[in-house]
Parts: structure tokens; sequence; C-alpha cells
């Protein structure tokens, strides 16, 4: 099975226009989707510079949903955001009703190898770094919380 991997952090749209974007995307997967394949989207380090209009959206998943949804196995998106699902369920009026099931969030980075090998999926540093920076910090402050509702006192964490 084919394995798709698209780093959002690298679709800057400022210096690339959505349209050309899409067709490149669409050149470069159009011979792979003859079989089953998945998508692996990366949504690790993406910033506003990095999210298509609501109305792009709704044009690619037209596209989609007639040429590239029928051997679509899954769709992975590894550290979605709010508005990242917020905008995938706004899309759901666009896309055939199938497609939602093959969606798979991702939230931690780990649990994307609990499908794909190690050795077949590789993916670039920053999103290992992103995971750290991202769950220490939440840490730190499930810690701190936790150290104020139990008060002073000889309670380490």
């Amino acid at each position: 099975r084919e394995v798709i991997v698209i780093i959002g952090q690298h679709l800057d749209m400022e210096k690339c226009s959505y349209d050309m974007a899409l067709l490149y995307i669409i050149k470069k997967i159009d011979r792979l989707v003859c079989e089953d394949y998945v998508i692996v989207f990366v949504n690790s380090e993406t910033n506003w510079d990095n999210v298509p209009s609501l109305g792009w959206q709704q044009h690619t998943f037209s596209i989609f949903n007639q040429h590239f949804c029928h051997n679509l196995a899954n769709l992975y998106i590894i550290h979605p955001t709010l508005w990242t699902k917020t905008s995938l369920m706004l899309m759901r009026p666009f896309a055939n009703v199938s497609f939602w099931d093959k969606i798979v969030y991702i939230d931690r980075v780990l649990d994307i190898y609990k499908t794909f090998d190690f050795h077949l999926l590789n993916l670039p540093d920053f999103v290992f770094e992103y995971e750290n920076i991202t769950f220490e910090a939440l840490a730190t402050k499930i810690q701190s919380e936790i150290k104020l509702a139990i008060g002073p006192g000889d309670n380490d964490l």
C-alpha cells in the first residue's frame, strides 16, 4: 500500500498559490491512487501561513471526493489542532460519507508507529521535537496545578 506523506509546515502559501500547490499534489499522487493508499498529514509546527482558506478546502474536497477518495484507506493527521478538526467538520457536506470513517487523528507521534513500521515512515526530526516541547510544557503545567491543589508540604512529584 502506498503511503503519501504531506508536511503541512512545507505548504508556505505566501510563496506559492493554493491552486499551484493543489496541482502539484494531484500530479504527485495521481499515479499512486489506482490501488489502496494512505495519506499521512503532518500538522506539527504549522501556522496561519500554512493554512488554506475554507473556500480552497471546499474546492479541494470536491476534487478529492470525485477522483481520489475511492481507494483512500486512511487519512492520518499527526498533531491535529482544534482548527484542523473544526475545518474538517465544516467540510462534511462536501465529501462522501465514507471519507469521515477514514480520518484518524494522531495526537502522539508514537501512535502512528502502531500502524507503520519505523523504517517505512520516516518523519522529520521537527515532528518529534514539536511533540517533546508540547507535551513537556503540558506535563509541567499539570504538575504545577497538582502542586497547587495539594498545597504546601512534602508531596514531591
